[in-house]
């Protein structure tokens, strides 16, 4: 077998066609991506607890900048991740702020919040959620719900 000597110089016919033929394939490709890409979401899947659901929303923007998230659901309040009391501390009480999260958002870097309520707690523990986060000096709050159209 004799081997084969690269030469320098225009490409054979051979060359283009095979550059050619591989045009559609990238288009293909290109229009597999995109189309996986839209049925994605950069957003990490909302599991609290067993059980918790966002209300529902009709705006179709996507949330800004990542931030803090606060999430309540039915057994717990929680700050990142992290459980930083129960549920009661919010849901039960008077108007004033939940101490437990207020405590724990001194302690966090401020910046923008993010607050997420589980659909079926009444509105005065939001009410009181967002007290909270004014009184800890967070001027921008965002509250998440569940876009209806991705249902």
């Amino acid at each position: 077998m004799r081997p084969r000597r690269l030469r320098l110089g225009a490409p054979t016919v051979g060359a283009a066609l095979g550059a050619a033929a591989l045009a559609p394939l990238v288009d293909l490709l290109t229009l597999l991506v995109v189309a996986l890409l839209r049925g994605q979401s950069a957003d990490p899947p909302v599991v609290v607890e067993p059980g918790f659901a966002l209300p529902l929303s009709r705006q179709e923007r996507a949330p800004g900048r990542p931030a803090l998230t606060v999430d309540l659901g039915q057994n717990g309040l929680y700050l990142d991740g992290w459980r930083v009391g129960a549920a009661a501390a919010a849901l039960e009480g008077g108007g004033g702020r939940v101490e437990p999260l207020y405590a724990a958002l001194l302690r966090a870097p401020k910046g923008p919040l993010r607050l997420r309520v589980d659909a079926r707690v009444p509105f005065a523990a939001l009410d009181r959620l967002l007290l909270t986060a004014r009184e800890a000096g967070y001027a921008e709050v965002e509250l998440v719900a569940t876009k209806a159209s991705s249902l």
